[in-house]
């Protein structure tokens, strides 16, 4: 495999960090930080999100933060993804994309 090669398949890993936490400035923020070969995606609260009131639930689901929210927010970047990849990365991608339905189901 040729290097650009290599890069290229590095460089269409995924990495979804899931914090309570704003995006910036949490585990997505480190893990760019370290400037690490693949692509670092946060599932994090709003950054305009200045808290309220309420049962923890509830305000995990109305922000889809929760284990149901989670796993359909990282399938729809998964599914963007392979559409705006080339075919050869798109069989990868649908592996990957596979592999979290049953988990969104059992969530």
């Amino acid at each position: 495999m040729s290097s650009a090669c290599a890069n290229c398949w590095r460089a269409s890993i995924v990495a979804f960090a899931v914090e309570d936490h704003y995006a910036g400035g949490g585990v997505a923020t480190l893990l760019r930080d370290l400037q690490l070969p693949l692509q670092i995606t946060s599932v994090a609260w709003p950054s305009d999100w200045c808290g309220q009131s309420g049962e923890a639930g509830v305000l995990l689901a109305a922000h889809r933060l929760h284990a149901e929210g989670i796993a359909e927010r990282i399938l729809e970047h998964l599914d963007d993804r392979r559409v705006s990849m080339t075919e050869p990365h798109s069989a990868e991608t649908r592996v990957l994309t596979s592999g979290l339905q049953p988990l969104a189901t059992r969530l």
